[in-house]
């Protein structure tokens, strides 16, 4: 089996300077917020932040895509795992063959 891929589903950010939306939509989309405090790249093929730093010594930036708590370079195997492995999904409900030879080889089948 070929190793997986992990790639950002979506490359966004939020500035906390001027409220801005960044989305970078490929690998060669520098997009900067109309404060110029911050900046996002690469699209779905790295992520990469250019900002300041707030006084209290917090980046500039929100990360949109990580709000949520999951790893927005986590394929959907990978948090399909995640999930059987917090308790959050019955080991029985995953029909997913890609989750369930990971699940073997961490030895929980």
């Amino acid at each position: 089996m070929d190793p997986i891929r992990c790639v950002p589903i979506r490359n966004r950010c939020q500035c906390l300077l001027c409220g801005d939306v960044l989305e970078s939509r490929h690998r060669h989309d520098f997009v900067w917020c109309r404060c110029g405090a911050t900046a996002a790249d690469g699209g779905r093929d790295y992520v990469r932040r250019v900002f300041c730093n707030l006084p209290d010594g917090r980046p500039s930036f929100v990360d949109l895509d990580n709000a949520d708590g999951e790893n927005p370079y986590h394929s959907a195997v990978e948090r399909l795992v995640a999930r059987v492995l917090r308790g959050e999904l019955p080991l029985a409900q995953v029909d997913d063959p890609d989750a369930r030879d990971m699940l073997a080889r961490l030895g929980f089948l």
